[in-house]
């Protein structure tokens, strides 16, 4: 597994979970660990146990619930929420092939548009002139999300935009989260 899933709540110990003082976000996160505990117990490990060679991580290795939770927490920090039909409420979580490849910035001049609709289409409007090798960043919840959905989603702490705080105090929060988990 790779690293950069150890941000996410799904992820800390319970140590740290009491730590952030958010019992939403700990009931939330407990959640979603018991509910990989209970598919992994019901169909992963039931069916390696019928055959070795069913759900393997690699040639040499079953796969584990440590596995299946990287691999539920990889869908959920790349799924994005849009909303159906104006008139229906619905919202839908989708995987949009490269729609990840954008990083997150609260103040990007750059929107993600459109809905989730027969015919429509979703799309990044350019907020400003964009070169070859420029990055495409879009905000991440349309600006409303806060850092319970960030760090539980995607494992990293918005530091309120680049406009509104300096890089400085964005690396020193990260610190600060990082002396509290290890």
């Amino acid at each position: 597994m790779s690293s950069d899933c150890l941000g996410s709540t799904d992820f800390f110990s319970d140590e740290a979970l009491e730590m952030l003082q958010s019992p939403l976000m700990k009931e939330e996160t407990l959640s979603r660990k018991d509910l990989v505990h209970l598919r992994y117990e019901r169909d992963v490990e039931t069916m390696a146990e019928m055959s070795s060679n069913l759900y393997r991580w690699s040639e040499e290795e079953v796969a584990t619930e440590s596995h299946l939770q990287w691999a539920s927490w990889i869908i959920t920090s790349r799924v994005l929420t849009v909303q159906g039909p104006p008139e229906s409420g619905i919202a839908n979580r989708l995987l949009i092939p490269l729609i990840d490849m954008c990083n997150h910035d609260r103040d990007s001049p750059h929107i993600l548009t459109g809905r989730a609709m027969t015919g429509a289409t979703l799309k990044v409007v350019a907020g400003v002139d964009v070169k070859a090798g420029d990055a495409i960043n879009i905000s991440y919840g349309g600006s409303v999300e806060g850092n319970d959905r960030f760090i539980q989603d995607y494992g990293f702490l918005d530091g309120g935009g680049s406009k509104e705080r300096g890089k400085s105090e964005v690396a020193e929060a990260y610190k600060i989260v990082a002396r509290k988990l290890t």
